[in-house]
């Protein structure tokens, strides 16, 4: 490739700059929180604020507020509309700090549609959370909360315990003709419980010890906002 191509192509610093810039213009017209959108009209009124070429995503999976309670609360599922970091479809070529020019998957400023559940009543929640446990753990390990994810971990294994040995959902007992087979896995759900007892003693023996290493409590100040 030649230098004067290369002259050409913005550098991985610019790009970082470009979106930084429209990241801040976005939240500058559409704000940092969530935006609940209840009707196509709504949704077009609200692109009509931001650039046409501004790129959509949508968040793979359901958050929930955290103070909702499904078991005593009707609760609905509010559609979302946010500015959020999204990756770009094709890479974008740049050049590096030392003129070597290369593709990068770049990360871009764009509106990320989504959904949580809410109380049927309520509005969206200032802060929300993953809403099964397999998500909630990936967030807590990004965001360094070792207890977030302990407990997700501790929720994912009770799950399997109660499929398996049926006290949750007998289904797959039902299934099972061979009375052995099914009695095995009966065992098998009581040894996961056995060991997510287990997980919850060392739950809080992890914690006391990042509470030591780092007394000033840092390592679960990042949690998500959405």
């Amino acid at each position: 490739m030649n230098d004067a191509h290369s002259s050409d192509l913005p550098t991985v610093d610019e790009l970082h700059g470009r979106h930084a810039a429209t990241l801040a213009a976005l939240r500058q017209s559409l704000g940092e929180r969530p935006i609940e959108v209840a009707t196509a009209g709504q949704l077009a009124a609200l692109l009509a604020r931001i650039p046409a070429d501004t790129p959509l995503a949508v968040i793979e999976h359901l958050r929930v507020d955290p103070d909702l309670d499904e078991g005593s609360t009707e609760s609905r599922t509010a559609v979302t509309a946010e500015v959020d970091t999204v990756f770009a479809d094709e890479p974008i070529e740049a050049v590096d700090a030392h003129g070597r020019p290369d593709f990068y998957g770049c990360a871009v400023a764009g509106l990320a549609l989504g959904a949580v559940r809410v109380a049927r009543d309520g509005c969206l929640p200032v802060r929300s959370v993953a809403a099964q446990p397999y998500e909630q753990a990936i967030e807590a390990l990004h965001t360094g909360d070792a207890d977030g994810m302990l407990a997700a971990f501790d929720e994912l294994i009770r799950f399997v315990a109660g499929m398996l040995d049926g006290i949750d959902d007998a289904t797959l007992q039902e299934w099972i003709t061979d009375e052995d087979l099914a009695g095995q896995l009966q065992v098998e759900g009581d040894r996961l419980r056995q060991s997510a007892a287990r997980l919850a003693v060392l739950r809080s023996r992890v914690t006391a010890d990042l509470a030591a290493q780092d007394p000033a409590g840092h390592h679960d100040e990042d949690q998500p906002g959405r």
